[in-house]
């Protein structure tokens, strides 16, 4: 049987320091999507939000779909 003694609850989410890089636009600290940040859905955000808390929720107009077949 597995025995836990401490359990380290993550932080609260926190959109601070990207909504800062996205405020001050330059080309050193502009974020690196899949590297900064990830896109989430509205459900998938709510569902995270509402476990951890935090935020702000910052957001953008949908990333575009990779298909593989030809356009």
């Amino acid at each position: 049987m597995l025995s836990v003694d401490y359990v380290e609850i993550p932080a609260p989410i926190d959109n601070k320091q990207l909504m800062e890089a996205y405020h001050n636009m330059t080309l050193q600290n502009e974020p690196i999507p899949s590297t900064d940040y990830v896109q989430l859905s509205s459900a998938m955000w709510q569902f995270l939000y509402g476990i951890y808390g935090g935020g702000p929720a910052i957001k953008l107009p949908l990333a575009p779909i990779l298909s593989s077949e030809p356009l």
